[in-house]
């Protein structure tokens, strides 16, 4: 097992305080503040408990040493949770799309963030699962990926259905509500999707329904109107560059050939998303 790359911990750390800081600027300019306050304290509410009560399972995880840190999990993972979703639900409401198909496009947006990012970090040891890096997804658990779905998906969908109701509130409110359908019966939830071989069929199913739900609306998807720098943008960009920086600048790919084509396949994806952007395919 490689040591902990605190290089690579600092960069990770100057990429999340700016992505942050660019976030948070869009969101106080458009009055969504609270959206990104609730989605990193919902973030920061999942981390604690997972790192300060594990279940005992193969999904438990501890983090390295990074330069700040809050009950064990490190400030740069906690307010990039506020990034991710923030980014994913701004990306979904830019689409004319029904609540439950905003959600599952919310989901994957974010879903694609991980599938390249968690398989890099922990060769880092910017954290560190309870199994073998060559187990299931290149060392990453898939409880890991349907946490990820639910989180961002229950979440989302919590804040859309309230926001008529509690307005500005609406996302501080879901921030804790979210927490109490998935943090604390997480006993209950890994009994579900943890520990066994259903993890990859529950991966695999909640995969096909978010991405059936999100192809049903896809003539709808022409209402993306944000600038170049956005975060929107900016966020899967940045986090795809870094990392396959980090995964070349280390030789990574050539030990592992299979997590190449993944990274450079997500990050092509993004370049494909961008250019049909700028071109105007989607507005």
């Amino acid at each position: 097992m490689p040591a902990f790359d605190h290089t690579g911990a600092i960069l990770f750390e100057i990429l999340a305080v700016t992505l942050f800081a660019i976030t948070f600027k869009d969101a106080f300019s458009t009055r969504r503040l609270s959206d990104l306050v609730g989605a990193t304290i919902f973030g920061f509410l999942i981390e604690i408990q997972s790192v300060l009560f594990p279940i005992g399972r193969g999904d438990d995880y501890y983090y390295g040493n990074f330069t700040l840190s809050l009950a064990g999990v490190p400030v740069a993972v906690g307010i990039m949770w506020g990034v991710i979703i923030y980014t994913a639900m701004r990306f979904a409401e830019g689409l004319k799309l029904h609540l439950w198909q905003r959600v599952a496009v919310a989901a994957l947006y974010a879903i694609a963030v991980d599938l390249s990012m968690d398989a890099i970090a922990i060769r880092l040891r910017f954290w560190t699962w309870s199994i073998d890096l060559n187990e299931q997804w290149f060392g990453v658990p898939y409880s890991n990926f349907i946490g990820w779905m639910l989180m961002v998906g229950i979440f989302s969908w919590l804040t859309w259905r309230l926001r008529s109701k509690l307005r500005w509130a609406a996302p501080l409110v879901s921030a804790f509500l979210a927490f109490i359908i998935l943090g604390l019966p997480q006993k209950l939830w890994a009994g579900l999707v943890v520990g066994s071989e259903r993890d990859w069929i529950w991966f695999l199913a909640l995969m096909v329904l978010a991405i059936g739900s999100a192809l049903v609306g896809w003539r709808n998807i022409v209402d993306l109107k944000f600038p170049i720098v956005h975060p929107v943008r900016l966020m899967p960009l940045a986090f795809h560059l870094f990392f396959t920086a980090v995964m070349l600048a280390k030789g990574m790919g050539a030990n592992i050939p299979l997590l190449a084509v993944t990274i450079v396949a997500a990050l092509a994806g993004v370049f494909l998303v961008e250019g049909f952007h700028l071109k105007g395919v989607i507005r």
